[in-house]
C-alpha cells in the first residue's frame, strides 16, 4: 500500500508530522504547500528531498494526493476551508477547525457530512490516554466516573508573546479544546445538566468553574484560570480505579488499596510529538478499511459544543 501525502503549511506542526510520516513505508510525502520563506527554508534544511508548491492548485495539478494534512495558522482556516475541501482526498486538520463555535459550525455545515475529514487531537493518542481508556474498558461493572479538569490560559503572558487579540479571546476553542475533549473520550453519555458556578467574563477573564452531570451518573468538574500560568491537570475518579494525568503525557494509577503504578511516555511518545505516531497508525487503519479511532468532524463538534456551554460563542 502506498499513500501519497501532501501538506498545507510548512511550519512547526508540519515538521512534527513529517517526522512521523517519513518513518512509515506506507506513506510517501509528495508535496508541501508553503508561503513563509523562513518556515520553508527551515523545513527544507531539516528534511531532504521535499518538493514545495506555491498553492494547493499547483500541488493537486502535479501530484496525486490521498491524504492532505493541514497545518496552517488558526485564523486562516475560515478563509481557506472552501478551497481546501473542494479537492477529493482524505483531510487531517490540525486543531482548531474554526477558532470559535460559529466558525466551526459554519465549516461543518459546508462539509455536508464529508466522512473523509478528521481532526488531529494528538492528546487522544497519547500512550497515557490510550492506556487509561483500555483500563477503564476492562473494568467489569464500570462505575460512574468523575472527571476533574484544571485548565490554565495565561492571557496577559500570551499577549506579550505576540498572540492576536482575536486568538487570545478564543483560546478556549483553540487550546482548551484539548482538555475539554477528555470528557468526550471517557464519558460518552449525554449531558443532562450543566452549572456555570463561576462564569467566564470576556472583558476581565480570570476564573471559570463549571459542574456537569451526565447520564448514568457520570460527572465532570471543569476549572480554569485565565490570568496565571498553571499546570494542566486531569483527575479521573471511580470506585475501582483513580487516575491522574500530570502532565497529560504521564499517567498515575491509584487502586483502592493505595497501590500506585506510574506510566511514563512510551518509546514513540518520546521519539515524536506525543500522540502523533499512534494517530498515524489509526490513519493506516482507515486506508485499510479497518475500524479506527480517528477523530471525525462530528466527534470534534461534540467537544466544541461543550466549550460553548461553558464559555458561549
Amino acid at each position: 500500500m502506498n499513500i501519497n501525502v501532501g501538506f498545507l503549511g510548512s511550519g512547526n506542526m508540519t515538521r512534527e508530522h513529517i517526522k512521523v510520516i517519513k518513518d512509515f513505508k506506507e506513506f510517501s510525502i509528495v508535496g508541501v504547500v508553503g508561503k513563509g520563506e523562513k518556515n520553508i527554508t527551515k523545513t527544507r534544511k531539516e528534511f531532504s528531498g521535499l518538493t514545495f508548491f506555491k498553492s494547493l492548485k499547483e500541488l493537486f495539478t502535479n501530484k496525486k494526493i490521498d491524504l492532505l494534512i493541514i497545518c496552517i495558522n488558526e485564523e486562516l482556516v475560515i478563509k481557506n476551508y472552501k478551497e481546501i475541501l473542494r479537492y477529493n482526498c482524505v483531510f487531517l486538520f490540525e486543531k482548531p477547525l474554526g477558532i470559535n463555535y460559529l466558525e466551526t459550525k459554519k465549516i461543518f455545515t459546508y462539509s455536508k457530512g464529508n466522512k473523509n475529514i478528521f481532526i488531529s487531537l494528538n492528546r487522544r493518542f497519547h500512550s497515557s490516554t490510550l492506556a487509561a481508556d483500555k483500563l477503564l474498558k476492562n473494568i467489569k461493572g464500570r462505575n460512574p466516573l468523575t472527571i476533574f479538569i484544571n485548565d490554565s490560559q495565561d492571557i496577559p503572558r500570551i499577549k506579550k508573546l505576540g498572540l492576536s487579540d482575536k486568538l487570545a479571546q478564543n483560546l478556549m476553542y483553540t487550546n482548551s479544546v484539548h482538555l475539554i475533549d477528555y470528557i468526550n473520550i471517557f464519558i460518552k453519555e449525554k449531558i443532562i445538566s450543566i452549572k456555570n458556578i463561576i462564569k467566564f467574563k470576556k472583558k476581565k477573564p480570570k476564573d471559570v468553574l463549571t459542574y456537569m452531570e451526565f447520564e448514568n451518573g457520570h460527572k465532570a468538574i471543569y476549572k480554569a484560570n485565565w490570568s496565571e500560568n498553571e499546570k494542566w491537570l486531569i483527575n479521573i475518579y471511580s470506585k475501582k480505579l483513580n487516575m491522574n494525568f500530570k502532565p497529560l503525557e504521564k499517567l498515575k494509577l491509584y487502586y483502592p488499596k493505595n497501590i500506585k503504578l506510574k506510566k511514563n511516555y512510551n518509546y514513540y511518545d518520546k521519539k515524536y510529538k506525543p500522540g502523533l505516531y499512534n494517530q498515524a497508525l489509526e490513519i493506516l487503519k482507515f486506508f485499510k478499511n479497518e475500524n479506527n479511532n480517528l477523530v471525525t468532524f462530528k466527534e470534534y463538534l461534540k467537544s466544541v459544543k461543550i466549550i460553548r456551554k461553558i464559555y458561549g460563542d
